[in-house]
């Protein structure tokens, strides 16, 4: 039985159980001492709450029965999506094990201290990761990196950057380890492809150093009926699924936008030949919200879009924004551009990009946009990482009345490149326009229905 060691060991009221609060289905993942520590698994899988346990208990147990002093880092592709996620979860940790007196919350900066130590909890979001290459604990070591929803991270690049990060010699028995949590998408990942496929049907690698496994609600005793009620439900009617939600495989749910769209390397610059028109559009934004700008190369009978080139602006004016154009070999080309921004696309068709226009909008545009960029496989090249990382994680809103998803994208994602490459494809007809016109219709119904509700 694992019992929580130091100063609530010496109150024998007080002892926690581990064994009981983690319940079963994660021995080995609590026990093992790899570089690399992976869980893929479906909805109530226990895998998210289950690792905050092994960090808040860790991070007391090591100081307390050896004295050494762990940090951890944890990670998501974008630090606004922390709050509701791991730092909730790792609150709801602490207070489950009943030891918040011991533990120092903080907002601004996000970060959770271990009182008697000053040891550290940290939240990194990929979409900042100059701030992740120099980072360092005050105490202790930082030894322990949770990449939470890890399918959101679109390059195993970003990890072998984290990996240079923590480094240095531990004082015993702290070991370096990566922790991924996920739930399973398209099995074209470089998760699939760096960890499970290198593993055996026991989840290790033969060097001992990954353990890579998969989980499902059949190992969490704490769930209700009206959960299970809900997935036995999904099993019956929408199999398929069931299969990715549920029981952790890898395929492809609702809530990913994008499915269709890989990774190559090819000359940016090169001249597409008969077939291809380039198409070109821009998004609005300035500080946090970046502009940005895309080339697309568009095959419509072999139904390919290359992404050839996307650039982001931060804090650019008309004038700069004009130049990047010019850089970029588009200042002479037909730019479809966000058409809330007026004032913008005249001042920037003033400093010479003449053909740059608003593109039409309408109700239900952004769906139908969606749509008719899904009816392509769309290959990015390698060096347009930012794009990579929007398209990588771009998912539907969650309806909070039932499992399933609404038909827009949820808010507070990044999707400046996205938006950019809607307007660049909104010149290029639909395959099924019947589809494209009952999408339409449907959606223009649902935002009157909207506005008439607000107006009230």
């Amino acid at each position: 039985m694992w019992v929580l060691a130091g100063v609530l060991m010496s109150d024998a009221a007080h002892a926690v159980s581990i064994r009981n609060i983690v319940g079963g289905g994660y021995e080995e993942f609590w026990n093992f001492k790899g570089r690399y520590r992976l869980v893929k698994g479906g909805r109530g899988s226990k895998k998210s709450t289950t690792t905050a346990l092994w960090y808040i208990y860790n991070m007391m147990y090591y100081y307390y029965r050896y004295g050494v002093m762990a940090n951890l880092l944890v990670i998501r592709a974008y630090k606004v999506d922390h709050m509701d996620t791991t730092y909730t979860q790792l609150m709801w940790a602490i207070n489950k094990l009943g030891v918040e007196h011991l533990w120092k919350p903080c907002r601004n900066p996000m970060q959770i201290v271990f009182r008697p130590t000053g040891q550290k909890i940290l939240f990194r979001g990929m979409d900042s990761s100059a701030r992740i290459k120099s980072i360092t604990a005050a105490v202790g070591n930082l030894c322990w990196v949770w990449w939470e929803e890890a399918f959101e991270i679109a390059f195993y690049e970003d990890v072998e950057t984290v990996n240079m990060s923590i480094r240095g010699s531990l004082p015993e028995p702290l070991f370096y380890q990566h922790t991924f949590t996920f739930n399973p998408a398209v099995p074209d990942h470089w998760l699939k492809k760096r960890f499970y496929d290198h593993v055996g049907s026991d989840g290790l690698s033969e060097d001992g150093q990954i353990l890579a496994i998969t989980r499902n609600f059949d190992c969490n005793e704490f769930l209700d009926e009206s959960f299970l009620y809900e997935m036995e439900r999904l099993r019956r009617f929408d199999p398929d699924r069931y299969r990715v939600v549920a029981m952790g495989e890898w395929g492809t749910n609702g809530g990913i936008i994008y499915t269709k769209w890989r990774i190559e390397s090819f000359a940016w610059t090169q001249k597409f030949g008969d077939g291809w028109v380039y198409r070109y559009g821009m998004d609005f934004g300035f500080v946090e919200s970046p502009t940005a700008i895309v080339k697309l190369a568009v095959n419509r009978e072999k139904r390919l879009i290359y992404v050839c080139d996307a650039v982001y602006l931060y804090a650019k004016v008309s004038t700069e924004i004009a130049e990047a154009c010019r850089r970029m070999g588009i200042a002479e080309c037909p730019i479809l551009a966000d058409s809330s921004h007026q004032m913008a696309i005249e001042e920037i068709r003033r400093n010479g990009v003449r053909r740059i226009d608003a593109v039409k909008k309408g109700a239900g545009s952004v769906i139908v946009g969606i749509e008719r960029c899904k009816e392509y496989t769309i290959v990015i090249e390698r060096h347009c990482e930012q794009f990579i990382r929007e398209i990588a994680s771009y998912r539907w809103k969650k309806n909070p009345r039932d499992e399933g998803w609404i038909d827009e994208p949820d808010d507070y994602q990044e999707d400046h490149g996205l938006d950019a490459m809607r307007y660049a494809m909104s010149q290029e007809e639909a395959f099924d326009t019947k589809f494209m016109a009952e999408l339409r219709r449907h959606n223009q119904m649902r935002m009157s229905r909207r506005y008439a509700i607000d107006a009230e």
